[in-house]
C-alpha cells in the first residue's frame, strides 16, 4: 500500500469505510447499476446456478423487462428480433489429449472435438 500511496492513489480500507471488495457487486450496487444503465435484459453469466437465478430474480424486481438464464454450453442469441436459446451445437474449449507416449494440447479438431449442446 506504500508504493501507491507513494503515486499519489488515495486508500480507503475497511477502518474508514465499509468496503465491499468481493469483485463482485452486492445488491446495493447492482440496483444502482440497473438505475443508471436501464438494461432491457439481463444474463447472468457468471456463477452456480441458483446464483444466477436470484440475479435474474433481483434484476427483474428492481425494473429490468427480461432476464434470461442459460447453463454452461448454452448457445444463446441475443439480436433485435428477439432473444431464444439456439438448438444448435457448437465446437467449443480447448482439449488435452494424454497418450501413453506422447501429451499435446491445442484447440479442438474434427478428430477430437468436444461438442457442447444447448438441449
Amino acid at each position: 500500500m506504500n508504493a501507491l500511496s507513494d503515486l499519489g492513489v488515495i486508500i480507503i480500507t475497511d477502518r474508514q469505510a465499509h468496503v465491499h471488495v468481493s469483485g463482485h457487486p452486492g445488491r446495493p450496487e447492482l440496483a444502482q447499476m440497473y438505475d443508471w444503465i436501464r438494461p432491457e435484459i439481463i444474463v447472468p453469466v457468471h456463477g452456480e446456478p441458483r446464483h444466477m437465478a436470484e440475479h435474474a430474480r433481483f434484476a427483474l424486481s428492481h425494473g429490468v423487462p427480461q432476464a434470461m438464464l442459460q447453463r454452461n454450453g448454452d448457445l444463446v442469441r441475443l439480436a433485435p428480433t428477439g432473444r431464444r436459446n439456439s438448438p444448435r451445437y457448437a465446437l467449443v474449449g480447448w482439449f488435452s489429449m494424454v497418450t501413453s507416449s506422447s501429451r499435446r494440447m491445442g484447440r479442438p479438431s474434427p478428430s477430437a472435438a468436444v461438442w457442447a449442446s444447448a438441449a
